[in-house]
């Protein structure tokens, strides 16, 4: 298939595996690899010729690819066939082989967990010696207890849910998905530390060191580095928002979010929110892309949000929050830039809210929080006095039992309100934009009249199962989640003469009535399970496996009303055409998917970490009123990487990646073939009377 573009891949291709007709696995790798593979072990005395032997394969497997004749993951699987089957002959370590063949594309990931974290460490006696055989006592909230040994070198490992933790008396919080250092000492303190790897950040919200807003899009594009959101709120003016966040070169489509590792995206259109978390009730944000994208169903960025824990005490917080503008200056700029009418501030708010948490009894705890605004402020593109009043109310509740010493069980509710009196913004408005011929609508500040309110609620429960450490069942966890939103972006009630929205397709500019209503309706449920069992070795290299899957089920809704039932559209002031809706339009779809994900992570040796492992997920999609499915997806994703602490460099790192990601199957895909969807019919327009509305024969 060479010079086609991946025109015969395995999936398209129109012979059978056997035949060979496709392009996976890479005939070329195999054979390559195979050769060197042998060449290297005969001379596994001499430590330079594995590595010179696999230097030509490796060129000829980058060849494959950048001639277009395979993917990434054809070279990989041929390589690794190649290497495991040639190395099946000998009984020597494969270790510098397997690592140089894997050097073409790896990464240093992160384990596919939900809510856990890991703990690695190693026990000292007061002589500064390894402890073998040692006993160490964790104890947590909620009545945690688990005793974990040493090994024969005085290490140990243990896989916790995140929270804060006690081991031998010694204070430790183990962080979500990420994997904390300890170096205890009997009879004194120990050191702490926690493992970030690249493309990973983690975040305790309550951790500020500067005045910022108040909401998640607020923290990331104030705090994490590679991160740029939409609305950029810096001040706060636009915590009332459902922001999008992007990462480097990828789309904001590429973007997922979740809730204690419950999906918590648009099932519409990815990319999108469908929680406005209260950030004061988040214990810590971790954001997952490049080489910390782990075996999941993440597309590319993954945002993680995970709420507060009880402490050891009850204890209560009343706080308030309040605008000082009569103590401010007016050193606001003048509103005299082109479409700017007026400054964009906040006339007053408040912000006020109350949280508790603590114990019940030695085996429970709970945490209880309650927030709202209310505030005014002023709408940059619109005259003055079409001011925007807003309400936001916030409400959190999680709380935990221990049913044994090795199970937990867990319970939250996660709720949210926005009511806008103005400046509103339809969901699902892409399928309006979709269309070639339609305004961009970048404008911040919403439509001019329109109010919005718009009501999320999460609903969330969860076993997780702490086995011994002699046992090798390790961790176990499942949660299932319910989620509903009701997304509600209104038409003003107005006279029959002004039923009309006329839309300037050069700056998206709206005069009149809002273009776009919907009374949207987001549901979800979903099951999601983890699996990391102990670490253990063959062949004197040691492994750590995470296994898991899903299934979820998601109902996006939209109900559209255009003013009229059209929208007039001109060109730099000139009436240009016409677009004549089927609204109102109600259109349903079904969706859902079923998802299994394994990885490893091998330590061959010290400096050296390899993860390898593989998502498959299969998503139907469907509308009422059609028989089977309109969209069926099969999405495999192989992922892998690589991670090498260079000898003598002084704490250099080289890493290197590979990943072949996938979009999940969204409800604005399955709008092409559901006669319910949003579309119509464009007519140009012709002012006869240049009053720049339409009038009947126009």
């Amino acid at each position: 298939m060479l010079g086609q573009s991946y025109s015969d891949t395995w999936f398209e291709s129109p012979g059978s595996f056997l035949r060979g007709h496709g392009s996976f696995p890479s005939g070329h790798a195999i054979a390559a690899f195979s050769v060197a593979t042998i060449a290297a072990r005969r001379s596994r005395n001499r430590k330079w010729i594995p590595y010179a032997a696999y230097g030509l394969p490796g060129a000829v497997a980058f060849s494959r690819h950048t001639l277009l004749a395979h993917f990434v993951s054809d070279v990989f699987v041929g390589a690794f066939l190649a290497i495991r089957s040639a190395g099946s002959l000998f009984f020597a370590n494969s270790k510098p082989a397997l690592l140089a063949a894997l050097a073409l594309c790896t990464s240093l990931s992160v384990p596919g967990q939900l809510t856990t974290g890991i703990v690695e460490g190693i026990l000292h006696d007061s002589q500064g010696h390894p402890v073998s055989g040692g006993s160490i006592a964790v104890t947590g909230g909620a009545g945690f207890r688990l005793t974990i040994h040493t090994n024969a070198d005085g290490k140990f490992t243990a896989t916790l849910p995140y929270g804060k933790f006690q081991f031998s008396g010694v204070p430790v919080f183990v962080a979500p998905l990420q994997t904390s250092n300890l170096d205890l000492t009997i009879g004194a303190s120990g050191t702490e530390y926690t493992e970030s790897p690249p493309g990973l950040w983690s975040d305790s919200t309550g951790a500020r060191v500067y005045p910022e807003a108040f909401s998640l899009t607020a923290v990331l594009l104030s705090r994490e580095p590679s991160s740029v959101t939409e609305p950029l709120n810096f001040t706060g003016l636009s915590d009332n928002r459902l922001g999008i966040e992007s990462q480097r070169g990828i789309s904001w489509t590429d973007t997922r979010y979740t809730l204690q590792g419950i999906d918590a995206s648009d099932s519409y259109q990815p990319g999108l929110p469908m929680i406005l978390p209260n950030i004061e009730a988040i214990q810590d944000i971790v954001v997952r892309s490049t080489f910390s994208q782990s075996p999941s169903d993440n597309a590319g960025t993954g945002v993680g949000l995970f709420l507060a824990e009880a402490g050891t005490a009850w204890h209560a917080a009343l706080s308030s929050m309040n605008t000082g503008s009569p103590l401010s200056s007016t050193n606001l700029p003048a509103a005299d830039r082109v479409l700017l009418e007026q400054r964009d501030h906040f006339k007053w708010l408040t912000r006020d809210g109350l949280e508790i948490g603590g114990p019940i009894g030695n085996r429970a705890d709970l945490f209880a929080s309650a927030w709202g605004q209310w505030g005014s402020q002023t709408q940059p593109l619109q005259a003055p006095g079409n001011d925007q009043r807003s309400r936001l109310l916030f409400a959190n509740t999680r709380g935990r039992i221990r049913l044994t010493d090795r199970d937990q069980f867990e319970a939250l509710y996660v709720g949210s309100r926005v009511d806008l009196s103005n400046g509103g913004i339809p969901t699902a408005l892409e399928a309006l934009t979709g269309n070639r011929m339609a305004p961009s609508f970048t404008l911040p500040g919403g439509f001019p009249n329109q109010p919005e309110v718009d009501h999320l609620d999460f609903v969330q429960t969860a076993w997780t199962h702490e086995s011994i450490d002699t046992s090798r069942l390790g961790t176990i966890q499942v949660r299932y989640g319910y989620s509903t939103a009701h997304l509600d972006a209104l038409l003003p009630a107005q006279v029959p003469g002004e039923q009309q929205s006329r839309i300037e397709l050069l700056t998206g500019v709206v005069i009149g009535a809002p273009p776009l209503g919907n009374l949207a309706i987001r549901t979800r449920q979903s099951i999601e399970s983890g699996w990391q069992p102990a670490t253990f070795s063959t062949w004197s290299i040691h492994h750590r496996i995470t296994a898991g899957g899903g299934w979820t089920a998601s109902s996006p809704r939209n109900r559209f009303t255009a003013p009229s039932n059209m929208n007039l559209i001109t060109a730099n002031g000139v009436p240009a055409f016409v677009v004549d809706f089927n609204t109102p339009a109600d259109a349903t779809a079904f969706i859902r998917s079923f998802s299994g994900y394994i990885t490893d992570r091998v330590n061959p040796a010290r400096g050296l970490s390899l993860d390898f492992g593989g998502l498959l997920e299969f998503s139907r999609g469907s509308v009422p009123g059609q028989s089977g499915n309109l969209i069926a997806w099969h999405s495999l994703s192989p992922r892998t990487g690589l991670a090498w602490g260079v000898p003598h460099s002084h704490g250099v790192v080289l890493l290197t990646a590979y990943s072949r990601p996938y979009s999940p199957l969204a409800g604005r895909y399955l709008d092409f073939g559901n006669p319910a969807s949003l579309s119509g019919s464009e007519y140009q327009w012709i002012d006869r009377n240049s009053n720049g509305w339409l009038d009947p024969g126009e």
